[in-house]
């Protein structure tokens, strides 16, 4: 099998070459990318903020304590949830498994043209999440669930092969 796909090669970046920038077509390429993700029932509850300016960078820097990589990488996509338009059960709704897939296509298209990413994750932190929401006005249907930094990698992590474990596949039942 092929094992140098994005899905094999793609690794969380945290050192990012600073004289280089993702370019706003790359970006729109990567929200195309994420709103191709599989969706409960279609909803597509899915919502992003694209950041570049330097100083909402700063911004979004004093509000999430683990992103020191973000001023070197240069781009943040802030992936959100749209509350009411998800799928929803008696039980709650499927917003973060929608916007999940959505941030993985994200992580794994920027691998395929050449950008490293890192997702960091905003919910279910509540403070977190309400740092984001007032930092950047969100309405209250619209709940932040994860910040990916996009750049060019200024480290390159060897591969990591040794995460299948055939232990935890099973056929059929438990045993």
């Amino acid at each position: 099998m092929d094992k140098k796909s994005a899905i094999f090669t793609r690794r969380s970046i945290r050192a990012y070459d600073s004289s280089r920038r993702a370019t706003k077509e790359q970006i729109t390429d990567l929200l195309d990318a994420a709103m191709h993700a599989p969706s409960a029932m279609n909803k597509q509850p899915w919502e992003f903020i694209a950041v570049t300016d330097p100083d909402r960078i700063a911004g979004i820097m004093k509000i999430h304590p683990y992103c020191e990589s973000l001023a070197d990488a240069g781009t943040a996509i802030i992936v959100c949830g749209d509350l009411d338009a998800q799928l929803k059960s008696p039980d709650g709704g499927y917003y973060q498994f929608d916007c999940s897939a959505a941030a993985q296509n994200i992580l794994l298209r920027a691998k395929e043209i050449g950008l490293d990413t890192c997702w960091c994750g905003i919910a279910p932190e509540k403070e977190r999440i309400s740092a984001f929401a007032k930092f950047f006005g969100l309405p209250k249907n619209i709940e932040p669930m994860a910040l990916i930094i996009v750049g060019y990698g200024a480290e390159t992590p060897e591969s990591d092969t040794g995460r299948f474990r055939r232990e935890k596949i099973h056929f059929q039942t438990w045993a």
